[in-house]
């Protein structure tokens, strides 16, 4: 009210001062935080998992029916698609056996659909969780807390990584009991080859938590990657049938050796020998894609920072 009755400087012939320096839309950040991190870490950690698990099962509780229904739903398309491909009396296994290293389709097709399936998530994840904060208009006081913008999006990747287990768990359940899918290999070394996927994983979804806040938009970029994947990283065929210039490309993406790994490491009794290579390539990709995505996201945060520009959609 007092705004209102003020009166107009022009109209009383006084002098407008211009401001001397604008305000910032956003407070910095990098101020220290009064604890160290071995004692505020674990309870932001704790902070991020328990509000997502009440969301998810107080607020949402479709999404558990979901999260148990997807898993064996989603690759049946690629099971009847890959037995019709085998022939009637299976005439086509012997050349599917020749250039995959197993005779077993529907395992192989089932563990290639799965890790689609897991890298799709997780970078729906990073980069949602991002345009969700910015609608609900979170994100700018998130970003203004004492906590760093990179380890703040880490922490809240969490919960996304115990959905991926969840997602891993239920699959390899139902894949038993619903498609007769028996591991013939090891589950230890699967599982390690998927730990090795984490970082480049993480640094992945760093960089589209980066490109959400600057272009306000997941999908796209979400489309675009997916597609690659399931096109030159073998999800549901041997790399071996792809023409060589398309098998370059494969070598390229770092999902072609997660792929790889987890079938020979489920699907072949060769234990850490069969599998060294690829989990060594996925070790330098993590050592490649990790430091991509913390530089992207610190880039985008300092421009949106700039530019005022952290919550506009």
């Amino acid at each position: 009210m007092d705004e209102l009755l003020t009166p107009d400087p022009r109209a009383t012939g006084d002098q407008i001062v211009p401001d001397q320096k604008a305000p910032e839309t956003y407070p910095r950040q990098g101020r220290p935080h009064p604890e160290p991190l071995a004692v505020w870490w674990p309870r932001l950690a704790w902070a991020a998992l328990g509000k997502e698990l009440r969301v998810s099962l107080l607020r949402y509780p479709g999404e558990l029916v979901g999260l148990l229904l997807w898993p064996a739903l989603f690759p049946l398309g690629y099971v009847f698609a890959a037995r019709a491909a085998a022939g009637p009396q299976g005439e086509a296994l012997g050349f599917f056996a020749a250039r995959a290293g197993t005779g077993n389709v529907v395992a192989y097709v089932l563990l290639g659909a799965t890790i689609w399936f897991l890298v799709n998530i997780l970078l729906w994840d990073f980069g949602n969780r991002i345009r969700y904060q910015q609608v609900q208009g979170m994100l700018e006081v998130n970003w203004s807390t004492p906590v760093p913008t990179v380890l703040l999006v880490l922490t809240e990747g969490l919960p996304a990584l115990l959905f991926l287990g969840g997602v891993l768990g239920i699959s390899l359940l139902e894949y038993r009991f619903v498609y007769g899918m028996q591991i013939s290999g090891s589950l230890g070394w699967m599982l390690a080859t998927l730990a090795a996927s984490l970082p480049y994983l993480y640094g992945l979804g760093l960089v589209f938590a980066a490109a959400t806040a600057w272009v306000k938009e997941v999908a796209a970029l979400v489309y675009v990657v997916r597609g690659l994947v399931m096109i030159f990283s073998g999800v549901t065929f041997p790399l071996e049938v792809l023409p060589g210039w398309m098998q370059q490309v494969a070598a390229l993406l770092p999902p072609t050796y997660t792929i790889r790994a987890v079938r020979t490491a489920a699907l072949t009794p060769g234990g850490w020998a069969a599998v060294a290579d690829d989990v060594r390539a996925l070790l330098v990709f993590g050592l490649v894609f990790l430091p991509l995505g913390l530089v992207a996201l610190h880039a985008v945060e300092r421009w949106v920072r700039r530019t005022g520009t952290l919550t506009s959609y």
